[in-house]
């Protein structure tokens, strides 16, 4: 196209999801949710990501050609599943998108026996591009067997994973040009994967407690294909097993460059919110769909199934409602209350933000005394209602913009 489009994010229904930071950064991020009934080529993959994030490929799908072996099975893609079993049709049940902000995909799929998977993901944005921009997932699983083994996938674009109790191997044999990789004892909580290509992605697994995690050694392979030529290839798996419904797997996939420090990920909410402190701040956020929830730390206050508030080090705050009936988020003696999908971002005394999907109310509230309240829609001056520090506001269907100026 001439110019990019204006929407980042988008669901296809017989296809799924896919939601994007940016058309024209080199260093965007992009995950695809495969959500929808298609088959045609495609694999028993029903359910499965693709993620790049800070510009590099992470969780691919796999690029071999039929050889060594097919890889069409789930078991070799980025879903869940029973077992060796493959998975069956899924859809697209919702969806949500802030352009700036954060998206939120659904999408449920028959993995085999009855058994249903329901994956609901919270694609987390920020301004920069190399900044904390990650995903939050929340698979839930019914029906089917009570009582089965279930498995968590998680292919990885990443050096091979070394069990610290195996003899130490050489790298620079399977990798020309990578150093070998460290003997790490993993983290009971947590997977994590030496990208190749300058970006590590760490798992912090909230849910199940106690999870039982596996790594699967590398899968490398040197190929000729012809459109391609010769081709090589090295993926890695993460796997968290857990026996029945009870619980969910709520992970949240957090990207670093070199460099960058670790997140510190803490479930909250009873298990259905977490919080996430990065190199920008400090995130708290409620995924519980289908399920409204609340929380309230370190004065943040969050209520409804997919909320997300964001404090930077430079104090500048983000607030989100996503999904959730008279949902609402506060921090920092401001608020935002609506069912609708909105999101708000306070600099100072101006405050600029985003609304998607059908009309709706949006309730501001204010500190005290924050004086005159001047607001645009799409850059035309709107009409709200004061009453002391709120502000309520009509914004009609459709993407919007709006500023509020104090």
């Amino acid at each position: 196209p001439a110019s990019p489009p204006e929407d980042t994010s988008r669901a296809f229904p017989g296809y799924g999801t896919v939601m994007r930071t940016s058309w024209t950064d080199p260093k965007a991020s992009y995950l695809s949710h495969r959500t929808g009934p298609n088959y045609h080529h495609y694999h028993y993959d029903h359910g499965s990501l693709v993620y790049y994030a800070k510009g590099v490929p992470l969780c691919t799908d796999f690029g071999n050609l039929y050889e060594p072996a097919h890889r069409r099975e789930s078991r070799f893609h980025s879903l869940v599943h029973l077992g060796e079993g493959d998975v069956g049709s899924g859809g697209v049940k919702d969806f949500a998108t802030l352009r700036r902000t954060a998206d939120y995909s659904f999408g449920r799929t028959h993995i085999g026996g009855g058994t249903l998977s329901d994956r609901h993901i919270l694609f987390v944005k920020s301004a920069d591009p190399l900044g904390a921009n990650y995903v939050v997932m929340r698979d839930k699983t019914s029906a089917g067997k009570a009582d089965q083994p279930i498995t968590w996938s998680l292919w990885c674009l990443a050096k091979p994973w070394v069990d610290p109790n195996a003899p130490k191997i050489d790298d620079d044999k399977i990798f020309d040009d990578f150093g070998d990789e460290p003997l790490d004892e993993a983290p009971k909580d947590r997977i994590h994967f030496t990208g190749q290509f300058g970006v590590d992605l760490d798992v912090h697994v909230l849910s199940p407690n106690a999870p039982k995690l596996e790594m699967e050694k590398n899968w490398e392979w040197t190929q000729h294909i012809y459109v391609w030529g010769p081709f090589k290839e090295s993926m890695s798996a993460g796997r968290i097993i857990k026996q029945g419904h009870d619980e969910d797997y709520f992970t949240v996939l957090y990207p670093r460059a070199e460099g960058q420090a670790e997140a510190v990920v803490t479930s909250l909410a009873d298990g259905a919110g977490a919080s996430v402190k990065h190199m920008e701040g400090m995130d708290y956020l409620l995924l519980s769909p289908g399920t409204p929830a609340a929380l309230n730390e370190q004065g943040v206050r969050l209520s409804g199934e997919v909320v997300i508030t964001r404090k930077y080090a430079n104090g500048t705050l983000r607030l989100a409602l996503l999904r959730g009936k008279d949902a609402s988020a506060s921090l920092g003696g401001w608020g935002i209350a609506s069912s609708g999908t909105v999101a708000v971002e306070i600099v100072g005394k101006t405050i600029t933000g985003e609304t998607d999907g059908p009309a709706q109310t949006v309730t501001i509230t204010m500190p005290a005394n924050s004086g005159p309240a001047a607001a645009q829609l799409d850059g035309k001056p709107l009409t709200v209602k004061r009453e002391k520090d709120t502000l309520t506001m009509t914004i009609p269907g459709g993407y919007h913009a709006f500023t509020v100026k104090l």
